[in-house]
């Protein structure tokens, strides 16, 4: 039994901004220190959400993504969210534009200590409230940068039940007004079940009264007994007192009792830790016996799901709201034997049942000093159900998912700006908001950067001397000697330098790591397995290298290659971006393996090209159908309005029609009259035949009879001629949509190919080869082509009359030699003959780590014959126009991406060193000594 759990109190230091807290949440409103914004932001990019249960399909589905989105926020709150072309954007909305950005929501964590609260000695605390010991003014910039927002912040660990923990919204600490929110002030009471508890240090009990021989001091003891059965009874014991069930005991008011009658009267919800089977099963009877709503934190047991099962087919299972998974650190490597292996195995199972049955289940770090790496971790260890885990399931265990973890119209705009599709190794929180204002800004503010040089070679041909280049954002805003920059624009000068557009390589192997090689998929894209600490993409940009078109340049099947940026972060900037094709050693073979693949790429592609055809002549139709039954719905609208308004008229008169023996003779049966009792202009009418002679009958005109009953009923023949044509009116043939076609990723690139929106780069080099290659890829399939070295070229460039646009990539030897028989060899400059037989031509390395020397080859070709300005602009303007349409790179022009380099000198002289690199306006390159 518990020998007694009275202590002192602890009177709390509550500061201003918490009592302000407390007094609104007791009013019962809101409360938001955060200031939201005021005006509606609409952000574009790639949109990343997790849709509440309602929703979805469970909580162990993949997260929503819209790749085109639009995220509009108005007063920190969601207004709308979806596809960008689905979603009404408010006209008078501020409007952010990502590239390759994804917009996710703001991370979840279940469980943190970020309090100031040492352990108390008492086993039973459950007056310590985690609110208390919050800083709310701390820098929290660590946390946000790894995306997090909002926080359960937990009292400590070491006592059975160490107080009641809250949930708080994160901010910057600058200022009060970015303090954080407080959620819940008393979200849940902490029992700790597993060994960690069980050593709480002894309790010396003072006597009442004078101490003497008889009475002398009791010796410490233990507050609790220490094995888990003895934690149970305790507190089973308290519960019992504090819901009335029994009385407790005691010699002095007990303020534990009070505590946790208080909590109860606020909230039944309790997380326990439990990792054994049979904490476990203790904590599910004791949630089970005093109706709390229990959270499970640590549970291990490879059993626990089964349990689960067998309680709740026995309806005993208490109110569960969820599991939470503490992750090992990170980068760890710690000593397991095969039992424990096979147990975590076991373990991870149990969580995967956990989700599939439909549990929330959440992950937190061993330690908070560890948040900052929790994506990496429960990616680690949740793989596709991660972004569930820190973010809709962990609100929903907190019982906050009406605020935070999903993207959703309502909730509050806590998001993170990711710089790429969320879960890839590399992927780097670059923004975080908050009640939609961005506490968090990897990069700095975007102010003007003016760089001034004595040279600007601008990639097009033009030179301007003493000039500058206004930078704002990631575009160059002008390019002049007189030029506009705001005041505090950051000038840098580098004097009698020299400055060039960022060099392109059309074809390197760089940037996942190692160099690219072997037969890669069509439907790969390579630029989702980009590495920024690539080291060999790094030397590039260190030599002035800032755009690439990386695959594999060896293999013998179609490969796809991809269009990067080489910033510090690799940008996407179109995936795939060509296609690669090789004719191999023996052209006649490659160009009839070549002709199957592309005939059927082409039949792939014409598909979809009569789909998307006759899907827009069905819409047409459709149109033109839903038109045409509107105007003939207004017709007959209008009819029935008219003949309504005909009957008052005839109503109006007060004239019954005239008996045929009061109507007048005028020469008409009908006794119709008109003006001045003269017939009716027009005469009879003309559905009539003449009438008879006066005193006459027609011969064949009967007395009229009526009807008897043993008349026979009118048969179908004899009703009226409009209803037999509306019988016999045919049906309007139904109009179908057409089907589209089976979707093949494989083949899909095949689309844009054919469709002229990329090119198809073909390694052929010697003359046959070239040849086998105009004839298939221009002349027969009307492909728009690149030829990949084109070395026969050098002696029959006349290959290549009757093909103005075809293109070449010249390299990676750009000066040959020809060997002939008995005579010296030739050396060819490649570029040179290419620049003089004016074809457009650009460079390439092939090469991974050899992209670096790429500049240095070019100088070489240069100082073989090739001029300087051609040289530079097929390593900038004439590649980029080869290989994309309306790039945004190539050239300083306003209005293009800010991709310079620096040089010392000249480009392609002797002696000549790259100073600095910038790749959409940001630095990332300085040599040592130019910063």
């Amino acid at each position: 039994m518990i020998t007694n759990l009275n202590f002192q109190r602890k009177r709390p230091r509550v500061n201003a901004i918490l009592a302000m807290t407390v007094l609104l949440a007791s009013l019962g409103g809101p409360f938001s220190p955060l200031v939201s914004a005021q005006e509606t932001d609409a952000y574009f990019a790639r949109i990343m959400t997790t849709l509440p249960a309602s929703q979805s399909q469970g909580l162990h589905n993949a997260p929503l993504v819209f790749e085109k989105g639009v995220l509009v926020v108005t007063d920190g709150k969601v207004i709308a969210v979806g596809n960008a072309d689905s979603v009404e954007v408010p006209a008078q909305a501020r409007k952010h534009y990502f590239h390759n950005e994804t917009i996710q929501p703001g991370l979840v964590i279940a469980q943190t200590r970020l309090i100031d609260q040492r352990d108390l000695n008492e086993t039973f605390s459950p007056q310590v409230r985690a609110i208390e010991g919050f800083d709310f003014v701390a820098d929290r910039g660590e946390l946000l940068a790894a995306g997090i927002t909002t926080v359960q912040i937990s009292p400590s660990g070491n006592r059975l039940m160490p107080g009641v923990g809250a949930i708080v919204k994160l901010g910057d600490g600058k200022s009060e007004a970015n303090e954080s929110v407080v959620l819940k002030t008393d979200e849940s009471l902490r029992i700790v079940l597993d060994a960690s508890s069980r050593n709480a240090p002894t309790i010396f009990e003072p006597p009442v009264g004078p101490v003497s021989v008889e009475r002398p001091l009791e010796p410490t003891r233990p507050q609790v007994s220490q094995t888990l059965s003895g934690s149970l009874t305790a507190l089973r014991a308290v519960f019992r007192a504090a819901t009335a069930q029994e009385t407790f005991v005691s010699a002095e008011p007990d303020d534990v009792v009070d505590a946790v009658r208080n909590f109860l009267d606020r909230s039944k919800s309790v997380r326990m830790t439990a990792n054994t089977e049979a904490e476990i099963r203790g904590a599910l009877e004791l949630a089970r016996e005093f109706g709390l709503e229990l959270t499970l934190v640590d549970c291990a047991s490879p059993q626990l799901a089964e349990m689960l099962r067998d309680a709740k087919a026995a309806d005993t299972l208490p109110t569960i709201r969820g599991f939470i998974i503490t992750a090992p650190r990170p980068g760890t490597l710690p000593s397991l034997t095969a039992e424990s292996l096979q147990q975590r195995s076991e373990t991870q199972k149990m969580w995967r049942e956990l989700i599939a049955d439909g549990w929330p289940v959440a992950v937190v770090p061993s330690q908070d000093r560890d948040l900052r790496d929790i994506e990496f971790s429960t990616r680690e260890l949740m793989g596709a159900t991660a972004p569930n885990a820190l973010t809709l399931a962990a609100a929903q265990l907190l019982g906050i998912a009406d605020r935070v973890g999903s993207l959703d119209v309502g909730r509050d705009a806590d998001f993170v700006v990711v710089n790429s599709r969320p879960g890839l190794a590399h992927s780097l929180p670059l923004m975080t908001f908050v009640n939609g204002v961005k506490l968090y800004d990897r990069t700095p503010e975007s102010k003007a950067t003016i760089v001034r040089a004595r040279r600007i070679l601008s990639g097009d041909g033009s030179v301007n001397t003493d000039a500058a280049v206004v930078v704002k954002g990631h575009t160059i805003r002008s390019l002049s000697s007189d030029f506009s920059a705001p005041l505090d624009a950051q000038i840098v000068d580098y004097g009698d330098a020299v400055i060039v557009p960022g060099y392109v390589d059309l074809s390197a192997t760089f940037g996942t790591g190692g160099a690219i090689s072997g037969n890669i998929g069509l439907n790969t894209k390579l630029g989702e397995q980009l590495y920024p600490d690539d080291a060999a993409l790094k030397l590039a940009r260190e030599h002035g290298i800032t755009t690439a078109l990386v695959g594999s340049m060896n293999a013998a099947q179609p490969t796809p290659l991809t269009l990067i940026k080489l910033g510090a972060e690799p940008r996407v900037l179109k995936d795939p971006a060509a296609i690669r094709f090789s004719m191999g050693n023996n052209p006649s073979v490659s160009a009839s393996t070549l002709r199957g693949l592309l005939t059927r790429g082409k039949q792939y592609a014409d598909s979809w090209t009569k789909y998307e055809q006759d899907l827009k002549e069905y819409e047409q139709k459709k149109a033109e159908l839903e038109k045409k039954a509107a105007e003939q719905k207004a017709k007959e609208a209008q009819e029935a309005q008219g003949s309504t308004n005909e009957t008052p008229k005839a109503e109006a008169g007060e004239q019954k029609p005239e008996s045929p023996a009061e109507r007048p003779a005028t020469g008409d049966p009908s006794g119709r009259r008109g003006l001045g009792g003269r017939p009716p202009i027009g005469g009879r009418p003309p559905d009539r035949s003449e009438p008879p002679a006066d005193g006459e009958k027609p011969a064949d005109q009967k007395p009229e009879s009526k009807p008897t009953e043993q008349d026979p009923k009118p048969t179908d023949e004899a009703k009226p001629d409009d209803a037999k044509s509306e019988e016999t009116k045919p049906e309007e043939p139904k109009l179908e949509a057409p089907k589209p076609p089976a979707s093949r990723p494989e083949l899909e690139p095949y689309r844009d190919l054919f469709a002229g929106k990329i090119p198809a780069i073909v390694d052929a080099r010697d003359p046959e080869a070239i040849e086998a290659a105009l004839k298939l890829f221009r002349s027969d399939f009307q492909i728009s082509t690149l030829l990949s070295g084109g070395d026969g070229l050098a002696q029959f460039p006349n290959l290549l009359e009757g093909h103005p646009d075809v293109g070449l990539i010249a390299g990676p030897n750009l000066v040959i030699d020809v060997s002939r028989p008995q005579r010296l060899s030739q050396r060819i400059n490649l570029a040179e003959v290419f620049a003089n037989a004016q074809i457009p031509f650009a460079f390439q390395s092939q090469s991974a780590s050899g992209s670096a020397m790429l500049p240095a080859a070019v100088g070489f070709a240069v100082n073989q014959g090739l001029g300087s300005g051609d040289g530079l602009q097929a390593l900038t303007k004439s590649a980029a126009d080869l290989v994309i349409k309306d790039p945004s790179f190539g050239v300083l022009t306003p209005g293009r991406d800010a991709d310079l380099v620096i040089l010392s000198g000249l480009p392609f002289e002797a002696g000549t060193e790259v100073l600095a690199v910038m790749i959409d306006g940001q630095w990332v390159f300085m040599r040592e000594g130019h910063e």
